[in-house]
């Protein structure tokens, strides 16, 4: 029996709707009481989507990954932060975030480092991230 990918993908956004809904209205006691503020709602919100992750984009990315770190576990993963992913869904295209890189999320080097003043990794990080990136590449490609 295959993975409904389609089903998952609407479970997952679902799910996502429920935990993400936020109370804007404001508590009593905290009105702003000034003709200058004005709040204007001015579109609706974009849906979240989701490229499958049964295509062979998303295999080579896994592959790739994989080679670079045997034994982890390649998941679909929602990104808090901002992607174009979405322009690239609405024409028909499937789009990953995907980053070959190994960071190292433990103590403070991930706050301090990760879009810090000092955000860097190491050479041979780089070096094999690359390499990462050309096995994805030309895999994909069907060299």
């Amino acid at each position: 029996m295959g993975i409904d990918w389609t089903a998952l993908g609407e479970e997952a956004v679902d799910l996502l709707r429920r935990y993400l809904m936020i109370d804007t209205t404001n508590p009593p006691g905290n009105e702003i009481d000034d003709d200058r503020v004005e709040v204007t709602v001015t579109g609706e919100p974009k849906a979240p989507n989701l490229s499958p992750p049964d295509t062979e984009l998303y295999k080579a990315l896994a592959d790739a990954i994989r080679r670079r770190a045997p034994g982890a576990v390649v998941v679909p993963e929602i990104l808090v932060g901002f992607t174009d992913n979405w322009v690239f869904r609405r024409c028909g295209l499937h789009g990953y975030g995907w980053s070959p890189f190994i960071l190292d999320f433990e103590g403070e080097w991930h706050r301090v480092h990760v879009h810090g003043n000092d955000e860097r990794l190491s050479l041979e990080n780089i070096r094999a991230g690359a390499r990462c990136y050309v096995e994805m590449l030309l895999a994909v490609a069907g060299a």
